[in-house]
């Protein structure tokens, strides 16, 4: 069987598991992005991966840093 995560020359396809480590979110906060249409993700019978480009994306149009206690 191929390994998702390791293509040659094409996008990295991410575990639901990677995601929620990464971003430090349950794994179930990440199904739900999927299944909002947050996140972009490939359903491959029963297993789910998201293409790191996706990831990317997401984080630019909905992540924004924290500034709590920063008040200059």
């Amino acid at each position: 069987m191929p390994d998702l995560t390791e293509t040659k020359g094409e996008k990295k396809l991410l575990t639901l598991e990677e995601i929620a480590k990464d971003l430090r979110v349950s794994k179930r906060t990440v199904v739900r992005w999927v299944q909002q249409g947050v996140l972009s993700a490939y359903r491959i019978g029963t297993v789910i991966r998201v293409p790191e480009d996706a990831l990317q994306k997401m984080l630019k149009q909905h992540w924004t840093e924290d500034t709590v206690g920063d008040e200059s």
